[in-house]
C-alpha cells in the first residue's frame, strides 16, 4: 500500500509539472479582430467605384485585396494588430499610385480613405492655327481636383528635341470665347484680334536646357488653368525671334498635349 501511495504521489507531482510546463511553452493565438475601412475617392470627392485596394502586412509580407463597392466603400475585416501599407496601384500612365503606412492596434476600427490621383491634365482637343497661335481644351474632368488647387505645387509642360533652336513654349494665354468656332476664318485668329477681343488669362516664360523647353504655372495660375473654361484657351506666341510656337506636351510616347501636375507631398 505504501509503495502504491508513493507511486501515486509521484505520478501526481509529475502531472502537475507537465501541466505547468505546457502552460509556460504554449502561445496564445494573436486575435484578428481589427478592421481597416474607408472610401476610394478622387480629390474632388468623386467616388472610385469598383477600384481594387491592396493591404500589405509589413511584418509577414502578406497581401490581401478589397474591391470598392458602388459607393466607393471598402473594408478589410479580421486583421491582426500590425503595421500595414494601404495602396491603390494603377497601370495607367496618367494616374499615380497611392500608398500610406498605417499602424493598426488590437480591437481597432481604423478609417483611411484611398485616393486616385491624376498626374496630368491632358487635352480633349488641340489645334495649331499657325506659327504663332494654337488652341487647347483640356479634358472636361480635368484632374478631378475640384477646387483643391492648394494640393498642387506647380503645373509643367514640355517640348523636347529642339537641337536647332527653332521652337518656343513661351506664350500669352487667353480664354476662348464660348461662342468661338475653332475653325472660323483665319482672319479671327490674328495676334492683333486676340489681344484686342479675347480675355487675357496669364503669361508664361520658358526655360531651355539642351533643346528641352519647359513652362511652369504656379500659385494663382494653377487655378486659372485648371478652371478649364468651356471652350479652352488660345496660346499666343510671345517670342520676338520668329520661333515656332509649340503646344506643351505631357507624354511624347502617346502624343498627349497638356500639363503635368506636380503635387506638394
Amino acid at each position: 500500500m505504501r509503495r502504491f501511495g508513493l507511486f501515486s504521489y509521484c505520478l501526481f507531482v509529475l502531472l502537475i509539472v507537465m501541466q505547468l510546463g505546457c502552460k509556460e511553452n504554449s502561445t496564445e493565438p494573436v486575435p484578428a479582430n481589427s478592421t481597416i475601412t474607408g472610401a476610394v475617392l478622387f480629390f474632388d470627392g468623386t467616388i472610385g467605384a469598383g477600384a481594387t485596394v491592396e493591404l500589405y502586412n509589413i511584418a509577414n509580407n502578406s497581401r490581401v485585396y478589397a474591391k470598392a463597392d458602388a459607393n466607393g466603400m471598402f473594408e478589410f475585416p479580421n486583421l491582426k494588430a500590425s503595421e500595414y501599407y494601404i495602396r491603390f496601384k494603377s497601370t495607367s500612365y496618367n494616374i499615380n499610385s497611392f500608398e500610406k503606412e498605417l499602424s493598426l492596434s488590437k480591437d481597432e476600427i481604423l478609417e483611411q480613405n484611398v485616393y486616385i490621383i491624376y498626374n496630368m491634365v491632358d487635352e480633349a482637343r488641340a489645334v495649331r492655327k499657325n506659327q504663332n497661335i494654337s488652341l487647347i481644351k483640356f479634358q472636361p474632368d480635368g484632374a478631378k481636383l475640384g477646387s483643391n488647387y492648394n494640393l498642387v505645387s506647380y503645373l509643367s509642360g514640355l517640348f523636347s528635341g529642339d537641337v536647332a533652336s527653332e521652337y518656343t513654349l513661351a506664350c500669352d494665354i487667353y480664354k476662348c470665347p464660348d461662342t468661338l468656332d475653332w475653325f472660323d476664318a483665319d482672319s479671327i485668329f490674328t495676334v492683333e484680334n486676340i489681344k484686342l477681343n479675347f480675355e487675357f488669362v496669364t503669361s508664361v516664360d520658358e526655360t531651355i536646357t539642351h533643346g528641352r523647353h519647359e513652362i511652369r504655372f504656379y500659385e494663382n495660375d494653377i487655378a486659372n488653368i485648371l478652371s478649364n473654361p468651356i471652350n479652352g484657351f488660345v496660346l499666343l506666341n510671345k517670342n520676338s525671334d520668329n520661333l515656332d510656337l509649340k503646344i506643351p506636351c505631357v507624354d511624347f510616347n502617346n502624343n498627349d498635349f497638356g500639363l503635368k501636375i506636380n503635387y506638394k507631398y
